[in-house]
């Protein structure tokens, strides 16, 4: 019993134990979350009721109504996400967790391919200079009882579209915009290959553009009226003599003869006639 005065002098010495300094809540403040969203990488659209889990653990998790997943309390170091659901080919992506932090990883899933159908993608072409058309519509439709389709894509901004799952057949495809002559071509469709159609729209419309001066001076005229014949929109021309005339509707595919004149007071009237092309920009100078 001697040595218990020194136990107890020993006890009553040694640190205490502070709630900041627990081992289980250090250990906590190390862990990392993984957060992101799946989609659809035919139609960007965000996809519900997708299995996600982490590689070189056991963590699983399914995407809200939004897409969006959250996989918390993940301790640092590199994992692999593996994202998986009924019609789609499963998808991986490589992330990296560091201690406090959430780390963004988002993932897009592609539709598998069904062996027994086809593919058809293509470009919507401006027939006057062979530029992509972008936002056409275009629509692909089958007359067969049998097999009723009847679908619809926008161009990207290349001009570009893709159709996916297409049952083999013929189909009847169209692409149409404002400002363009609506074009339909046949094309066939092969079980398990992809078939490729360019459609070329010719504009409407042309432009006609130009210069009004003074025959004697050659000093631009400011003020003068410009209509044309046959009728378009009635412009007058700028501090500089200059007009424009955004839409002079032009024959499907060829071009039109337009009377262009200029009045104005002080001056006589003057005239020149021009071919406007679809889609191209007509020069039209005019001396008064």
């Amino acid at each position: 019993m001697k040595y218990l005065p020194i136990l107890l002098i020993v006890l009553l010495s040694l640190p205490g134990c502070k709630e900041e300094d627990s081992p289980v809540e250090s250990a906590g403040n190390l862990l990392g979350n993984i957060t992101g969203i799946i989609t659809d990488s035919e139609t960007g659209n965000v996809i519900p009721q997708v299995l996600v889990t982490t590689q070189n653990s056991t963590s699983s998790v399914i995407t809200d109504i939004d897409g969006v997943f959250f996989i918390e309390n993940v301790s640092p170091g590199n994992y692999t996400l593996v994202a998986e659901k009924a019609e789609y080919v499963v998808s991986q992506v490589s992330v990296r967790v560091d201690s406090g932090l959430t780390t963004t990883a988002d993932i897009v899933l592609t539709k598998e391919k069904d062996p027994e159908s086809g593919i058809l993608e293509g470009q919507v072409i401006n027939a006057s200079d062979d530029s992509g058309i972008e936002t056409a519509v275009v629509t692909i439709t089958s007359e067969d009882e049998s097999n009723s389709i009847n679908l619809t894509k926008i161009s990207d901004t290349n001009g570009n579209y893709q159709f996916l799952d297409i049952p083999p057949g013929n189909y009847a495809v169209s692409a149409s915009k404002f400002d363009y002559v609506t074009k339909t071509i046949n094309i066939n469709i092969i079980a398990d290959s992809t078939s490729f159609a360019a459609i070329q729209l010719v504009p409407k419309y042309g432009i006609i553009e130009g210069t009004v001066t003074d025959k004697a001076t050659n000093l631009p005229i400011e003020g003068a009226l410009i209509s044309t014949t046959p009728a378009t929109n009635t412009v007058t021309t700028d501090s500089e003599g200059k007009y424009k005339i955004d839409y002079a509707p032009t024959a499907t595919g060829v071009s039109v003869n337009y009377t262009i004149s200029a009045v104005k007071d002080g001056y006589t009237d003057a005239s020149v006639q021009v071919n406007v092309n679809p889609g191209r920009t007509t020069t039209a100078n005019i001396q008064m």
